[in-house]
């Protein structure tokens, strides 16, 4: 019988995606088999449109992420208490 390893997430995992515009995580994350950012998440493109991400694990956004070009945002149920540090200017 083979076993499931932990699925380790670095915080580094979007970092060499600067194209991503389309990020959507959903569903329930089974803790005891993946281990979910963390050491948190370093970079989001900046460029991103849509991120849904539904029992997101983490408690802010990278603190340089620019939101910018974002249009949907859905941070339902997660564990979020501010999106980032400081002002957002364009």
């Amino acid at each position: 019988m083979s076993k499931i390893r932990k699925l380790k997430l670095g915080p580094g995992i979007f970092s060499k995606m600067s194209n991503l515009q389309f990020l959507d995580f959903h569903g329930k994350y089974i803790r005891d088999d993946m281990d979910f950012l963390p050491e948190g998440l370093e970079y989001l493109p900046s460029n991103i449109r849509y991120l849904r991400w539904k029992q997101c694990p983490l408690r802010s956004l990278p603190e340089k992420f620019s939101a910018k070009d974002l249009v949907i945002l859905d941070l339902s149920d997660s564990c979020v208490q501010k999106l980032w540090d400081g002002m957002q200017v364009n």
